[in-house]
C-alpha cells in the first residue's frame, strides 16, 4: 500500500502531461493573411448565374465590354481545385448557382452584395 502511494503521484504527473500533449496537438491552424490562392474566372456567355459559362483564367488584370461584369475573383471555398482546368464548384453555391441582380442596363450581373465574391471586374450595376 506503501508502494501505492508514492507511484499514484507520479501516475497523476504522467496523466497530466499526456493530456497537455493531446489537447494542444488540436488547435485551430493560424490563419493566413493575403496568401490565400485567387481564382479568376471569366465570363464566356449564357446566363451569368450559370457557373459553366465563367472560364478560369490566371489573368487578374481587368477585362474589357460595357455593361456586364466580364471577371469574377472567387475564394477556394467555391472553386474545385482537383479538376484541370479549375471549375466553380456548383454544389458550394447557393442553389447550385452564382448570385445575380439586374443591373441598371437591365443585364444579370454577379451580386455585389453576395459573399460568394472576393472581386467583380467591369460591373455597370
Amino acid at each position: 500500500m506503501t508502494q501505492l502511494s508514492k507511484m499514484l503521484p507520479a501516475c497523476g504527473f504522467v496523466i497530466a502531461v499526456a493530456l497537455v500533449g493531446l489537447t494542444s496537438s488540436f488547435k485551430e491552424a493560424p490563419k493566413t493573411n493575403g496568401d490565400d490562392p485567387a481564382y479568376y474566372f471569366e465570363y464566356q456567355s449564357g446566363d451569368p448565374a450559370e457557373p459553366t459559362n465563367w472560364e478560369f483564367t490566371s489573368d487578374g488584370t481587368g477585362c474589357s465590354g460595357a455593361g456586364e461584369s466580364c471577371k469574377i475573383l472567387l475564394s477556394e471555398d467555391y472553386v474545385n481545385t482537383g479538376t484541370n482546368p479549375v471549375t466553380i464548384d456548383e454544389t458550394a453555391l447557393p442553389n447550385s448557382e452564382l448570385p445575380t441582380v439586374t443591373s441598371s442596363s437591365n443585364l444579370q450581373v454577379p451580386d455585389p452584395s453576395s459573399s460568394v465574391y472576393t472581386q467583380i471586374s467591369n460591373q455597370n450595376p
